[in-house]
């Protein structure tokens, strides 16, 4: 999609909130774009990821935080990983489950894909849940291709943490729901939902996970499973 923005004298352009893609969430293709290699709207392509470390966040397991101050708006990373067709979802969720593990890396891509970064992923993976977070998460159309990114949604100092809200409903009420560790000061109490609508236990775990490994996958992520357009 073509916009209609100019170069500035000084910066570059389709950087402002006028630029027509960045409104719609598109990012502009150089060939197209009025700017050409002066626009400042390719941060998916380029891979303007904000500087961050792995640590360890206590009962959260691993967390990322800003190696550098983050203003209001700015694109963080993408999330990565494979993507997979409901079907595929459906039984990797029943063999990480059967395998005992506590952590997902699933995200809703569109309707019937989903993105699974458990073996195949970046650092965004690691970003955890709060009921008062830093970032959101949109969807980009980037070259004709749907992805998802972390933005930032004020401003964040070096050191912090950067997350997001998780917003996710239960597989089934029967689950155990996990206990939120945000410490935020309008915690909801758990990971997703609402605590005063959460009747029986909720599951207070705490993993001792080992170092992460993982293979860093292309932005051009892998399509597992027949996919139905």
């Amino acid at each position: 999609m073509e916009c209609s923005c100019r170069v500035p004298p000084h910066g570059s352009g389709c950087a402002g909130g006028d630029c027509f893609n960045r409104m719609v969430f598109v990012e502009c293709v150089p060939k197209y774009c009025p700017c050409g290699e002066a626009c400042g709207n390719q941060c998916f392509s380029k891979r303007e990821y904000v500087r961050m470390e792995l640590f360890r966040a206590g009962k959260k397991g691993y967390g990322i935080q800003a190696k550098e101050q983050v203003a209001p708006g700015r694109f963080v990373i993408e999330y990565i990983g494979e993507v997979i067709n409901e079907e595929e979802y459906s039984q990797r969720k029943a063999a990480y489950q059967a395998d005992g593990r506590k952590h997902f890396y699933f995200m809703s891509l569109s309707n019937g894909e989903y993105l699974d970064a458990y073996k195949r992923g970046n650092m965004a993976r690691f970003f955890n849940h709060s009921c008062d977070p830093n970032c959101e998460i949109q969807k980009w159309q980037v070259g004709g291709e749907l992805c998802i990114g972390f933005f930032s949604i004020r401003e964040i100092q070096p050191g912090e943490e950067m997350t997001f809200d998780y917003n996710f409903e239960r597989f089934s009420q029967q689950e155990t729901p996990m206990k939120c560790y945000c410490g935020s000061a309008n915690c909801r109490g758990i990971v997703g939902g609402r605590q005063e609508f959460v009747t029986g236990e909720v599951e207070d775990i705490e993993v001792e996970e080992l170092e992460p490994v993982m293979v860093e996958a292309e932005p051009e992520v892998e399509v597992v499973g027949p996919v139905s357009y």
